[in-house]
Order: C-alpha cells, then sequence, then structure tokens
C-alpha cells in the first residue's frame, strides 16, 4: 500500500514540474499563452479525475482505508 501511495505522489510531483516548466516557457509568447495554459489546466483536471478513479478503485479493494483520500481526490 505504501509502495501504491509513494509512486503516486511521485507521479503526481513531476507533473506539478512539468507543468510549472511549460507554463514558464510560454509565459514570454503572449499569443499562444492562452491557448497552452488551457491545454495544461485540462491536463491537470484530466490527471485529478484519473487520480480519484484510481483512489476509488483501489479503496473498493481495502473498505475503509481510503475513505479520506477519496473524498480528498475527488
Amino acid at each position: 500500500m505504501t509502495i501504491f501511495f509513494s509512486c503516486f505522489s511521485l507521479l503526481y510531483v513531476f507533473f506539478v514540474i512539468v507543468r510549472m516548466f511549460v507554463l514558464l516557457a510560454v509565459s514570454h509568447s503572449s499569443s499562444s499563452f492562452l491557448f497552452i495554459r488551457k491545454l495544461v489546466n485540462i491536463l491537470s483536471l484530466y490527471h485529478i479525475t484519473k487520480r480519484g478513479k484510481s483512489i476509488i478503485s483501489f479503496n473498493s479493494h481495502f473498505h475503509g482505508f481510503g475513505r479520506f483520500y477519496s473524498s480528498y481526490a475527488v
């Protein structure tokens, strides 16, 4: 269980760092900035939704353990 959450948190931190670098890279070009920012926001919403689904499916196997995590992720 701890291996699952540690790998998951590492993936989340990697995603946040990549998102930060993408926003910094395109902040100078104002024409494509809005498009890239909308794309990054859509990707982050997809990532959060995917995260919530994976934690809820993980919670269905271990009843009562991840109830707080599933409410946090959704």
